[in-house]
Protein backbone atom coordinates (compact mmCIF):
# COMPACT_ATOMS: atom_id res chain seq x y z
CA UNK A 1 0.00 0.00 0.00
CA UNK A 2 2.39 2.69 0.97
CA UNK A 3 4.89 0.79 -1.97
CA UNK A 4 2.12 1.97 -4.35
CA UNK A 5 1.52 5.42 -3.07
CA UNK A 6 5.24 5.99 -3.29
CA UNK A 7 5.74 4.78 -6.58
CA UNK A 8 2.60 6.61 -7.59
CA UNK A 9 4.52 9.75 -6.16
CA UNK A 10 7.87 9.00 -7.29
CA UNK A 11 6.63 8.04 -10.79
CA UNK A 12 5.09 11.89 -11.44
CA UNK A 13 8.35 13.18 -10.42
CA UNK A 14 10.53 11.18 -12.60
CA UNK A 15 8.24 11.77 -15.66
CA UNK A 16 8.53 15.70 -14.61
CA UNK A 17 11.99 16.10 -13.93
CA UNK A 18 13.35 13.83 -17.26
CA UNK A 19 11.08 16.54 -19.27
CA UNK A 20 12.15 19.26 -17.64
CA UNK A 21 15.77 18.32 -18.15
CA UNK A 22 15.48 17.47 -22.18
CA UNK A 23 13.37 20.95 -22.44
CA UNK A 24 16.43 22.96 -20.91
CA UNK A 25 18.94 20.95 -23.63
CA UNK A 26 16.79 21.92 -26.01
CA UNK A 27 16.22 25.57 -25.03
CA UNK A 28 20.22 25.37 -25.02
CA UNK A 29 20.64 23.92 -28.58
CA UNK A 30 18.30 27.23 -29.60
CA UNK A 31 20.99 29.16 -28.31
CA UNK A 32 23.86 27.45 -30.20
CA UNK A 33 22.61 27.90 -33.26
CA UNK A 34 20.82 30.03 -36.10
CA UNK A 35 20.13 28.15 -38.84
CA UNK A 36 16.31 27.95 -39.61
CA UNK A 37 15.98 24.09 -40.22
CA UNK A 38 17.93 23.40 -36.81
CA UNK A 39 15.43 26.04 -35.11
CA UNK A 40 12.31 24.52 -36.28
CA UNK A 41 13.90 21.01 -35.66
CA UNK A 42 14.37 22.31 -31.57
CA UNK A 43 11.05 23.98 -31.62
CA UNK A 44 9.55 20.18 -33.12
CA UNK A 45 11.06 18.56 -30.27
CA UNK A 46 9.97 20.76 -27.62
CA UNK A 47 6.76 20.33 -28.64
CA UNK A 48 6.66 16.68 -28.93
CA UNK A 49 8.74 16.36 -25.62
CA UNK A 50 6.82 18.64 -23.77
CA UNK A 51 3.35 17.25 -25.04
CA UNK A 52 4.37 13.58 -24.05
CA UNK A 53 5.65 14.73 -20.59
CA UNK A 54 2.82 16.33 -19.74
CA UNK A 55 1.05 13.55 -20.90
CA UNK A 56 3.36 11.04 -19.11
CA UNK A 57 2.66 13.53 -15.80
CA UNK A 58 -1.41 13.08 -16.39
CA UNK A 59 -1.00 9.39 -17.00
CA UNK A 60 0.98 8.90 -13.85
CA UNK A 61 -1.51 10.48 -11.65
CA UNK A 62 -4.50 9.20 -13.60
CA UNK A 63 -3.51 5.41 -13.87
CA UNK A 64 -6.38 4.32 -11.56
CA UNK A 65 -9.73 5.62 -11.40
CA UNK A 66 -11.06 5.88 -8.84
CA UNK A 67 -6.92 6.46 -7.62
CA UNK A 68 -7.15 5.19 -4.30
CA UNK A 69 -7.72 1.76 -6.18
CA UNK A 70 -4.06 1.58 -7.19
CA UNK A 71 -3.44 0.82 -3.02
CA UNK A 72 -6.56 -1.10 -2.38
CA UNK A 73 -7.54 -3.63 -5.22
CA UNK A 74 -10.37 -5.01 -3.79
CA UNK A 75 -12.45 -0.85 -4.25
CA UNK A 76 -14.31 -1.13 -7.67
CA UNK A 77 -12.08 0.71 -10.63
CA UNK A 78 -9.66 0.63 -13.57
CA UNK A 79 -6.41 0.50 -13.76
CA UNK A 80 -4.26 1.29 -17.10
CA UNK A 81 -2.14 -1.88 -17.40
CA UNK A 82 1.09 -0.12 -16.23
CA UNK A 83 3.74 -2.83 -17.42
CA UNK A 84 2.62 -1.70 -21.39
CA UNK A 85 2.64 2.17 -20.19
CA UNK A 86 6.27 1.67 -19.42
CA UNK A 87 7.69 -0.26 -22.19
CA UNK A 88 5.38 2.43 -24.42
CA UNK A 89 7.11 5.35 -22.22
CA UNK A 90 10.74 3.85 -22.02
CA UNK A 91 10.34 3.59 -26.39
CA UNK A 92 9.44 6.92 -26.80
CA UNK A 93 12.02 8.25 -23.77
CA UNK A 94 14.65 6.21 -25.68
CA UNK A 95 13.93 7.79 -29.38
CA UNK A 96 13.07 11.19 -27.97
CA UNK A 97 16.80 10.57 -25.88
CA UNK A 98 18.18 9.44 -29.53
CA UNK A 99 17.01 12.32 -31.24
CA UNK A 100 18.49 15.31 -28.19
CA UNK A 101 22.13 13.76 -28.70
CA UNK A 102 22.41 13.34 -32.21
CA UNK A 103 21.03 17.25 -32.89
CA UNK A 104 23.77 19.24 -31.86
CA UNK A 105 26.45 16.75 -33.86
CA UNK A 106 26.44 18.61 -36.96
CA UNK A 107 26.63 21.69 -35.59
CA UNK A 108 29.78 20.74 -33.43
CA UNK A 109 31.45 19.36 -36.39
CA UNK A 110 31.92 23.12 -38.12
CA UNK A 111 33.44 24.47 -35.08
CA UNK A 112 36.65 25.63 -36.11
CA UNK A 113 38.91 24.00 -33.99
CA UNK A 114 41.75 21.35 -34.19
CA UNK A 115 40.95 18.16 -35.05
CA UNK A 116 42.44 16.55 -32.10
CA UNK A 117 40.26 18.92 -30.75
CA UNK A 118 37.00 18.00 -31.83
CA UNK A 119 38.03 14.11 -31.50
CA UNK A 120 38.21 14.63 -27.85
CA UNK A 121 35.23 16.70 -28.10
CA UNK A 122 33.15 13.80 -29.95
CA UNK A 123 34.92 11.13 -27.31
CA UNK A 124 32.94 13.06 -24.63
CA UNK A 125 29.56 13.48 -26.56
CA UNK A 126 30.18 9.55 -26.62
CA UNK A 127 30.29 9.04 -23.40
CA UNK A 128 26.95 10.86 -22.99
CA UNK A 129 25.48 8.42 -25.43
CA UNK A 130 26.33 5.61 -22.86
CA UNK A 131 23.03 6.92 -21.70
CA UNK A 132 20.76 6.20 -24.54
CA UNK A 133 22.58 2.90 -24.75
CA UNK A 134 21.92 1.98 -20.81
CA UNK A 135 17.94 3.07 -21.13
CA UNK A 136 17.99 0.14 -23.26
CA UNK A 137 19.54 -2.64 -20.97
CA UNK A 138 17.44 -0.95 -17.62
CA UNK A 139 14.29 -2.96 -17.62
CA UNK A 140 11.04 -1.15 -16.53
CA UNK A 141 10.32 -1.17 -12.61
CA UNK A 142 7.59 -3.34 -11.37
Amino acid sequence: MVNDKLLLVAGFFYYLGNTLVKLSLLVFYLRLEDRRAFRYAVYAMLFIIGAFGFGRCVAALCQCVPLSHLWNPKQPGTCIRVVVSYYVNGGIMMVTDLVIYLMPIQFLWRLEMPLKQKIGMFCLFMIGGCKCYAAVLVPPSR
